[in-house]
């Protein structure tokens, strides 16, 4: 299966363990949408927090993303009907496409073809897609138009035009020509796609798009190509008309939305943004920016009510209003800081932290009795607050709030703050990078001379017993030092037997008294004067480093851009877009409290996800960074039966293996081996997440699959 490719990229750890499953939470909110689709009793609507089941009888709707479907993906842009089979299709973003075949309810993977990714390290990825009346379904992608007819993959490039490129839109003409938008208008003909775009000295707005465009034809028969630089035209099969440009039609790569309330008179959406109506002469503008903020798409649904999608609700003519959206969080979450009692506190805006568990607000007031806004923030030992806002560092302990700015502070008047705790009072370190450093304590600033604090950045600091670790950065190298108050020892190669690696994050553990320095792919403590390395099962994600290490309530965590690394009681389970239902955005921001509960921010988005880890264990993990694809037929599973499908003929020796989202090996029954196929009775197993993995020949073949109950 093509979208195992970046699990096999990956060193993914499958570990044998015990213990109960993992609870793993989403929370999406929705930030674009695509076209619906209507059928017998439903419409369908891809969305970036994934598809949406719409039952106008209900008035309810039902979410199908990775954890409550095993979809692939949580970015879904399109959604079609076969219209000889019935069978649904939807498109990812990322991923490529899934099918759920009419009369099933689970969906199976449909991928790319090898060649198509030529050059490329990720799969092509997909803006829009539609069938015709033949049922040959045509899919446009950042590498242009491709098809799909009977099991087989086609790729179109029969033009020599310079407008061809990535397809941003598809539609139909009234006589059954695709057509399609790309850096211009082109429709095909036979094998060739034709340019019906004018010639660049033919007018006098340019009429070609950058990074997004739009084709519709009208019930008048006019084709109309909208680009994203704001210019519009229409064509009557010789000529363009009306060729003007509206600026805040500009698209920028955005879907539109086009109803007819009359033939000829447009009514286009630009999600988020504004509404456009074409009266035959002119195009005028409805509304303002915030009438539309939250909206994301528009359709006509076969009854004629208009049904709008927002970020949070389904809307529909006379007065149904369907909320969807699960996201509790004001916007994206980042900053997770701990208190001193193991308690997880995030930023989802910038004048408040947030408990995330308790759901309490931390605000301060502002001068002006509005609520403060503020940038770093960190819980000093005795549990008071400090943060920076603005040029100012704040104090909050209890009802008492205390400003240091400039004027009475030893610190320069610059901005962006990295603050630190101590390990004791209100003690707190903050340092800027590259403004020197400066600690708080009993009640006085004072700030921390030496010369390599001017001449080095410091990136990173970890308060210990007599003094700091830093992280200092200069003259080209990257070097980890002890400072006491007075004198600065940088660590080299050996001191110690210390190694020395570039190092993402330093942390004390107080529970163990150990300083633990993360590098970018390794990990190794200090502990009664001695450096030790600390071997680790795994390695970072493809083309990626560490990012940060997080030690709670006797667990340690390791994140970087793709995955995140657990170590309960010394063993390491690894988790990833694949063989769990994290989001597959990459990782900006990761959090773990006292209780065994880690939280995971993607993408500086609206994308978050919270893990239940407390009764993780794991044994000796292995190792599968040569697997190789299996496919899954019919994935989710909800009849109890998993039947397995390998690239090659499997013999009867053919091993099979089941793990939990913990890692923890189950016990596999009915098994039959075919030529090829595998066949497992998992009637007895609860919802969730699974991974499968068959070894046969010196071959390790790995799939996730989700059993739905």
């Amino acid at each position: 299966m093509k979208y195992l490719k970046t699990f096999l990229m990956l060193f993914v750890l499958v570990c044998t363990a015990t213990g109960q499953d993992v609870q793993w939470e989403s929370f999406l909110l929705a930030e674009r949408a695509g076209q619906p689709l209507a059928t017998e009793g439903r419409v369908w609507i891809p969305t970036s927090a994934g598809l949406l089941e719409y039952e106008p009888l209900t008035a309810s709707a039902t979410p199908h993303n990775k954890v409550t479907a095993g979809l692939v993906s949580n970015t879904i842009e399109a959604v079609a009907q076969h219209p000889l089979t019935n069978d649904l299709y939807i498109g990812t973003y990322d991923l490529a496409l899934m099918v759920r075949p009419q009369g099933s309810t689970t969906w199976e993977h449909l991928p790319y073809p090898e060649s198509f990714n030529t050059g490329q390290e990720e799969e092509p990825l997909l803006y829009c897609m539609a069938f015709d009346e033949a049922g040959v379904l045509w899919v446009g992608t950042d590498i242009g138009l491709l098809s799909y007819n009977n099991g087989t993959w086609s790729r179109w490039e029969n033009t020599d035009s310079p407008l061809y490129g990535a397809v941003w839109g598809l539609d139909f003409s009234q006589d059954g020509h695709l057509l399609i938008a790309s850096h211009g208008a082109f429709r095909k003909e036979g094998e060739e796609l034709v340019l019906l775009s004018p010639d660049e000295d033919e007018t006098e707005e340019p009429f070609f798009a950058y990074g997004g465009s739009a084709i519709h034809e009208a019930q008048d028969g006019q084709l109309w190509f909208f680009t994203d630089l704001g210019t519009v035209g229409a064509f009557d099969g010789e000529n363009w008309n009306h060729i003007t440009h509206v600026p805040q039609l500009n698209i920028f790569g955005a879907s539109i939305f086009i109803t007819e309330p009359e033939p000829g008179a447009l009514r286009i959406l630009i999600p988020t943004r504004s509404q456009f109506t074409w009266n035959g002469e002119v195009w005028s503008q409805e509304g303002t920016y915030q009438d539309w903020e939250k909206t994301l798409s528009q359709y006509e649904m076969p009854d004629g009510e208009l049904l709008t999608v927002t970020t949070e609700e389904l809307q529909v003519e006379g007065g149904t209003v369907v909320t969807y959206g699960d996201y509790p969080f004001a916007g994206p979450l980042f900053q997770f800081k701990n208190d001193p009692d193991g308690g997880l506190w995030g930023k989802d805006r910038s004048s408040s932290v947030l408990n995330m568990e308790a759901g309490a607000e931390l605000t301060l007031e502002g001068e002006e009795g509005g609520p403060l806004s503020f940038s770093r923030y960190t819980f000093a030992a005795d549990g008071s607050f400090w943060c920076a806002a603005g040029l100012s560092v704040v104090h909050q302990s209890g009802a008492e709030v205390t400003v240091y700015d400039p004027a009475d502070s030893p610190f320069p008047e610059v901005y962006g703050w990295e603050l630190y705790p101590g390990l004791s009072g209100s003690e707190v370190w903050i340092t800027t990078y590259e403004d020197g450093l400066y600690r708080f304590a009993e009640g006085d600033w004072e700030q921390q001379v030496h010369p390599a604090f001017d001449e080095r950045y410091i990136s990173d600091i970890a308060v210990v017993p007599g003094g700091i670790w830093a992280t200092l950065i200069g003259g080209g190298e990257v070097n980890v030092a002890f400072w006491d108050g007075s004198e600065l020892t940088m660590l080299q190669q050996g001191d110690q037997g210390y190694e020395d690696n570039p190092v993402s994050d330093l942390k004390y553990d107080p529970a163990t008294g150990r300083l633990w320095a993360l590098g970018y792919s390794s990990l190794q403590y200090l502990e009664d004067g001695a450096w030790h390395s600390y071997e680790l099962p795994f390695g970072p994600s493809e083309g990626q480093f560490f990012r940060e290490l997080l030690i709670q309530g006797g667990r340690k965590v390791i994140w970087d851009d793709a995955q995140a690394a657990v170590e309960t009681q010394g063993e390491w389970a690894v988790y990833n877009a694949v063989n769990s239902p994290m989001d597959n955005h990459r990782l900006t921001a990761a959090g773990l409290d006292a209780n065994g509960v880690l939280w995971l921010s993607h993408n500086h988005r609206a994308i978050a996800e919270r893990v239940q880890l407390e009764s993780l264990t794991a044994a000796e993990p292995q190792p599968l960074s040569a697997n190789k694809p299996l496919r899954v037929i019919g994935n989710p599973v909800s009849d109890g039966r998993l039947i397995l499908e390998a690239p090659v003929p499997l013999s009867q020796a053919a091993q099979v293996r089941l793990f939990d989202q913990s890692g923890k090996l189950l016990e596999t029954v009915g098994l039959e081996v075919g030529e090829a196929m595998v066949g497992a009775n998992v009637s007895t197993l609860a919802g969730g997440w699974y991974v499968a993995v068959v070894t046969d020949a010196g071959q390790q073949y790995v799939a996730p699959f989700v059993v739905v109950r």
